[in-house]
């Protein structure tokens, strides 16, 4: 699961992903503070980069990431516009390095209301 967020009176941000496994029992988190950042777009972008990142330390090569905005996802998978279509496209070739792929029995990316 991962999640952005804007600090209330600062223009920082913060970017974070927390590892479960199929039981839902945890198996770690990351985080990390983005400077000069209120974009919750970009933010959440760089929450499901972050996902990606430690991913291979916990050995997770199987992994299904919920991010509750909805556009960010949508542009996961279909491609970005976005002012942070760059993050967008680093998202792809490390899922390229995964081996991870979109597809109807499988997805990666999953849209979820919390």
């Amino acid at each position: 699961n991962v999640d952005g967020g804007i600090a209330k009176n600062s223009c920082k941000g913060a970017a974070a992903a927390v590892y479960r496994d199929a039981q839902g029992v945890y198996l770690g988190s990351s985080a990390r503070i983005i400077d000069s950042c209120d974009d919750p777009g970009m933010l959440e972008a760089m929450a499901c980069l972050e996902a990606l990142s430690p991913a291979a330390n916990l050995n997770l090569w199987r992994l299904i990431i919920a991010c509750d905005a909805e556009a960010v996802v949508q542009q996961i998978n279909g491609g970005s516009k976005a002012i942070y279509s760059q993050i967008i496209h680093e998202i792809n070739i490390r899922c390229q390095e995964f081996g991870l792929f979109m597809n109807a029995e499988c997805p990666i990316w999953r849209y979820t209301i919390s």
